[in-house]
């Protein structure tokens, strides 16, 4: 199953890293419009890959 979590501040990088903890998901996308919050939620592995809305949806 692929999830989609749309902004990666607190809550959505928490929700993103449990998601990963328990293995709910086997791929998590993540959209953000701040880059410094995207390019940190990758290399802290909160999700595995950033993508536009549109074409994360």
């Amino acid at each position: 199953m692929t999830v989609c979590i749309i902004g990666l501040g607190l809550i959505g990088g928490s929700i993103g890293l449990e998601l990963k903890t328990k293995r709910f998901a086997d791929r998590i996308i993540g959209v953000e419009k701040n880059p410094e919050y995207a390019k940190i939620a990758l290399e802290r592995g909160l999700v595995d890959a950033i993508s536009k809305l549109v074409d994360a949806i």
